[in-house]
């Protein structure tokens, strides 16, 4: 595999992408000033398939509009990961890259230490630089930037391990960066890609979450990945295997009633309760499978599944799982705490797909707790 073909090909694909992005404001212009001369329109919410009443929850916004903080995952199970920061600005900016690996071990912490190596770098205006997990390279050289004070890239050992990417902004333009990642699986030959999670424009009152399924073109393996971290400071984030979400209750209705219990639908509607089930930074529990039918793609002898359930099946194409919001665990309830998720599905032999999954920040309507959760 040319990496250095990839990593090209993905700063086309970007460059691409923007473009595609002006092309698209300039059609919603248009749209928009078309709708304005139409008296007493009334334009429907987006809703959420297959929820009932319409539930309208928040998505992640694509990160073309720029944010200063941005939130990417990585994976080098035998597979290679790239990702990719863009300055939007006509200025220089200063932003901070965390690197955290869930496969860390420890003596003491056998199950995932989230260990982390980070550092700065620095972009010109208009710069894009595409990092490549296991071999990082600054953007910031002397050669290019003669008057700044350049930090070399750590060099981790990141082998058949797995994380998440935290690129937070420093000093600059507010609201400058863009990004995205490719994970490319070797034995599989499937492409998961797709634009980083945008923190600056998460739902903060999100407390359900909807994620959709499907076995379009074979999917039978799945990749539920969870983050969940504290902001320490505005440049700075913090994960831990101690810092989790817990999703679902022991009992109640899905959709009315108090503690309600995660569950799992077909595409015919007919749901399926599950346990309550959580993320965190450590082995396990950072990068789920959906059910039987759909596993996990890496770690399926773990068991790790949301539900224990097959919903796919010869008659069944589709499904969607109801994950509603219990508690976050965090070390300081003085600092915020977020969530986000990105979700790949794969047929294991050549076809695979990565999304965002809906992203939240704990508030007042989501009970804390200061003890791990255990399902």
């Amino acid at each position: 595999m040319n990496k250095g073909n990839i990593i090209n090909n993905t700063i086309t694909r970007r460059k691409g992408s923007m473009l595609q992005d002006i092309m698209s404001k300039i059609k919603y212009l248009l749209v928009l000033a078309f709708l304005l001369v139409l008296p007493m329109l009334v334009l429907p919410t987006q809703s959420i398939a297959g929820g009932p009443g319409g539930n309208v929850l928040p998505l992640v916004d694509q990160t073309d509009t720029g944010v200063n903080r941005l939130i990417y995952y990585w994976d080098t199970r035998d597979r290679d990961t790239l990702f990719q920061l863009t300055n939007t600005s006509t200025s220089t900016i200063v932003v901070h890259v965390q690197i955290f690996n869930v496969g860390s071990t420890t003596v003491d912490q056998p199950f995932g230490s989230c260990e982390e190596v980070n550092w700065d770098d620095v972009y010109t205006k208009g710069d894009t630089h595409v990092y490549d997990i296991e071999n990082l390279v600054s953007n910031c050289t002397a050669d290019q930037l003669p008057d700044a004070e350049c930090e070399s890239a750590p060099n981790p050992d990141l082998s058949n391990s797995y994380g998440f990417v935290s690129i937070s902004l420093i000093s600059g333009d507010d609201f400058a960066m863009i990004g995205l990642f490719r994970i490319l699986d070797g034995p599989g030959g499937y492409e998961y890609r797709t634009n980083a999670a945008g923190e600056d424009f998460f739902g903060d009152d999100t407390t359900d979450f909807i994620l959709n399924f499907n076995n379009v073109d074979g999917n039978n393996l799945s990749d539920v990945v969870g983050i969940v971290y504290e902001e320490t400071d505005f440049d700075t984030v913090f994960a831990a295997p101690f810092i989790s979400i817990a999703f679902g209750g022991n009992s109640g209705d899905p959709f009315d009633g108090f503690n309600p219990q995660v569950h799992i639908f077909d595409e015919f509607e007919d749901g399926t309760s599950c346990s309550p089930t959580f993320f965190d930074c450590s082995i396990g529990n950072f990068n789920r499978g959906i059910d039987n039918s759909i596993p996990n793609s890496k770690q399926a002898a773990l068991n790790n599944r949301i539900c224990n359930d097959s919903t796919l099946s010869e008659s069944n194409d589709a499904g969607w799982l109801f994950l509603p919001v219990n508690r976050f665990d965090f070390e300081d309830p003085e600092e915020d705490v977020f969530f986000v998720g990105f979700l790949g599905l794969n047929n294991g032999n050549g076809t695979g797909s990565m999304d965002s999954w809906l992203s939240s920040e704990d508030d007042d309507d989501i009970p804390p707790t200061f003890e791990p959760s255990e399902i």
